[in-house]
């Protein structure tokens, strides 16, 4: 199997505690994310407190319950990086 066929058979279920992500934590996770966005090709976006993150029918690859602090990682069209 290849990395991306392993990407697209890949299946999780997680479940997550409901509590908030504490305020210095998240301060040190922006301030990584800004640091990357700087040297990097794409934009990492820091989502903080959103209920509804893995609700849609867009999120096949697993379950996942009481997601509300993520990563998201945009790239402009045709950039493809490397999976690591």
């Amino acid at each position: 199997m290849t990395e991306l066929e392993a990407i697209y058979a890949r299946h999780s279920v997680s479940q997550y505690l409901e509590k908030d992500v504490e305020p210095e934590k998240l301060e040190l996770i922006q301030n990584f994310v800004t640091d990357c966005n700087f040297d990097g090709e794409v934009d990492i976006q820091l989502i903080k407190d959103e209920p509804k993150a893995f609700s849609s029918g867009f999120a096949k690859y697993g379950k996942f319950k009481n997601v509300r602090y993520y990563l998201a990682v945009v790239a402009p069209k045709g950039i493809q990086g490397d999976v690591a």
